[in-house]
């Protein structure tokens, strides 16, 4: 009895320092599991710019719809500058001529004209942007930077001033639950900021990733969504993707284009300055329209002047130059440059003037099924745009 007293307080000593230890090594392993599960991850994306790749429709698109807008003299449109789909409807965004928004439903029958031009509450000035947040659409006006909010079918709901939100926006987005804000000039400590409708910061990226920023001049889109519905951000001056989530920055993928030696890391670059030495130099910058897919996405890369349509294998992580060909039996041409506005969730939005389609099958064997759809349509030159929507 005696002997094992002796020994127990050894004991007891031995089996709190073993303790001790155990408790530094979970707490060692808890640090390693946070620290990497907050890391932000990088993906260097090679791309080859070899001769431009042919691929077909088929091997993407499993659905090529063909959408007839009708033609009255209250929906004739000037211009698409932006498509945008709910379950019902299609919204047509015309900036740029009739400066108004189209509403029709999905066979092309109009149903609505919000037109802009107007000041005050409840007007409509300069309609920038849209996007459709569950039952409703919310139209950016720019001029009296407020958002406009309306029913499906366009009956004005709300107006939202963001001026008292501290929200100054280039670009808008709706994730169907948020609507965010796309900040590029407010911080001049941050490369950009994501904010929602009520002004909270989502998101605030540091201007600290040896990226010049380019502060005049605008190139839409900046904002975009992935197909799992992640939030991608791409900014002039920049060959990378930012992609987050709700809880943060996933990771940055950026392709290998040598853009970045344009200019001198975290440098204030004029817009006019970077688009003269890009097209003086001949040289390629990634540009921010992008459609993603299951295994791919498609965006466009600039070369001094020329726009070209190219491919992302998310697998391998490559991309290089690609012409899509259309191999079925709709009149959509081929594809080898993305519509800025035009791109969303394994989808991509065409629209063509039918006197472009015209000019487009001159030549083409095509022609004489152009001319026949035509026809069987009751389709005239003058007539509103066609549309082609292409789906994953």
């Amino acid at each position: 009895m005696l002997s094992w007293l002796r020994y127990t307080p050894r004991a007891i000593l031995l089996f709190i320092g073993w303790m001790k230890s155990l408790a530094k090594i979970w707490v060692f392993c808890f640090l390693g599991i946070a620290c990497s599960c907050g890391k932000k991850s990088s993906d260097s994306v090679k791309f080859n710019n070899r001769e431009i790749e042919e691929m077909l429709f088929s091997s993407i698109f499993s659905e090529v719809e063909t959408i007839i807008l009708e033609t009255i003299p209250e929906s004739i449109i000037g211009e698409i500058s932006l498509i945008r789909y709910s379950d019902k409807y299609l919204y047509i965004l015309d900036n740029k001529r009739s400066n108004a928004i189209f509403i029709f439903d999905l066979d092309g029958n109009f149903i609505r004209k919000i037109k802009g031009g107007y000041n005050g509450p409840g007007s409509l000035s300069y309609p920038d942007n849209l996007s459709i947040a569950g039952d409703y659409f919310l139209v950016y006006d720019s001029r009296q930077n407020k958002v406009l909010k309306y029913t499906l079918d366009g009956i004005f709901d709300e107006e939202i001033y963001l001026k008292e939100k501290n929200i100054y926006s280039l670009d808008m987005i709706s994730d169907g639950e948020r609507v965010l804000f796309f900040d590029f000039y407010s911080d001049p400590s941050s490369l950009f900021r994501i904010l929602d409708i009520s002004g909270n910061i989502i998101v605030n990226e540091k201007f600290s990733d040896n990226e010049y920023k380019v502060i005049s001049g605008r190139r839409k889109p900046y904002l975009s969504l992935s197909i799992d519905n992640e939030l991608r951000v791409q900014i002039p001056g920049s060959d990378c993707y930012y992609l987050y989530n709700k809880s943060g920055r996933l990771k940055k993928s950026c392709f290998d284009l040598q853009s970045e030696e344009l200019f001198d890391p975290n440098s204030l670059v004029n817009f006019y300055d970077f688009y003269f030495k890009v097209q003086s130099l001949e040289a390629t910058i990634l540009r921010g329209e992008i459609a993603d897919f299951m295994n791919l996405s498609l965006f466009t890369v600039q070369t001094g002047r020329s726009v070209i349509l190219s491919v992302w294998d998310k697998i391998n992580n490559t991309a290089n130059p690609v012409k899509l060909i259309n191999d079925g039996k709709t009149i959509c041409p081929d594809i080898e440059m993305l519509p800025i506005y035009n791109v969303g969730n394994s989808e991509i939005s065409l629209d063509f003037f039918p006197a472009d389609l015209i000019m487009i099958y001159f030549n083409s064997p095509k022609k004489e099924a152009l001319l026949n759809f035509f026809e069987e349509n009751e389709i005239e030159e003058g007539d509103n745009p066609i549309i082609f929507r292409l789906k994953e």
